[in-house]
């Protein structure tokens, strides 16, 4: 079986009326659930009988669906992008290109967004290098708006200059040469164009434990390392119009507010300077840029 469920050590209290439960779910899931219910024995197995039923549903439709999520792979929305969206020309009709978004919810945010400004209209594409988003992808984008293949070679798709938005699902710095990435990406930008990128925080909290000893500790994804600072410089660096946006933070599934107490305390401890802007970027998983051309 999938599921394993953690007890004892798992329940705690938070603030005395109410708990989380912890469940944990693998080999094959790799992933953490964790449910809010009262201090009471039957809420507890309440909550894990839920759990267990919700988990299997979930791994019955991931297997019925060639590996498809039903939860992870839509939940990749982009409010940190939409709050810098740019309006395009409204002469003519926006196209959108989503690069590796998963069953492409980044894609169609951009396009629901651009209807509050009177925009209803938008021709979607979207490149995947996981053919099992080939036909997810086409039920809103079309048969022939959709690609598959390497990443280096999304470029061979598009014309130059034919694009007024490109969102990147992936963290750019989890690929082999993220900056000819984005030089192809821009490259495939009308004038006035804006491509959407985040790159994954490689100098987490997860690195400065496993720094000062604890070894069992692991980075969750392993990326090329930038600090949000040397991303933006080296971006600069290459004449891009490129702006910092904002970080977004691990969830308490992966990062529990006891851990992270802990390491304030190991900080606080070796007397670190500008304690409070250590910690935000300890606990910051993604940051997220824009570029316009």
């Amino acid at each position: 079986m999938c599921l394993e469920v953690k007890t004892a050590d798992n329940v705690f209290c938070r603030t005395g009326s109410k708990c989380f439960v912890k469940i944990e779910l693998y080999p094959c899931c790799f992933k953490y659930i964790l449910l809010k219910c009262l201090c009471k024995p039957a809420a507890v197995v309440t909550c894990i009988e839920t759990a267990y039923k919700v988990s299997i549903f979930q791994l019955q439709f991931t297997e019925k669906y060639f590996g498809i999520d039903a939860w992870d792979d839509v939940n990749n929305f982009i409010p940190q992008y939409l709050q810098a969206l740019k309006l395009t020309d409204k002469s003519h009709t926006p196209s959108i290109l989503g690069i590796d978004t998963r069953c492409g919810t980044p894609i169609l945010e951009i396009k629901n967004h651009l209807r509050g400004y009177d925009i209803f209209d938008a021709n979607c594409y979207a490149y995947t290098t996981s053919g099992k988003y080939v036909i997810d992808l086409q039920t809103f984008c079309g048969a022939d708006h959709v690609f598959s293949g390497e990443i280096t070679r999304f470029r061979d798709h598009f014309d130059a200059d034919s694009l007024d938005y490109i969102v990147v699902g992936n963290d750019i710095n989890t690929y082999e040469d993220p900056f000819n990435i984005i030089k192809s990406a821009v490259s495939l930008l009308k004038n006035g164009g804006q491509l959407f990128i985040s790159i994954n925080n490689v100098s987490n909290i997860f690195a400065f434990l496993y720094s000062i000893g604890n070894v069992n500790v692991k980075n969750p994804v392993h990326a090329i390392n930038y600090t949000a600072e040397e991303f933006l410089g080296a971006l600069k660096q290459r004449g891009y119009e490129a702006a910092f946006l904002s970080a977004s933070y691990f969830e308490k599934n992966v990062l529990s507010d006891s851990l992270a107490s802990s390491v304030e305390n190991v900080l606080r401890a070796i007397s670190v300077k500008e304690l409070e802007e250590t910690i935000y970027r300890l606990k910051a998983e993604h940051f997220y840029f824009a570029i316009t051309k």
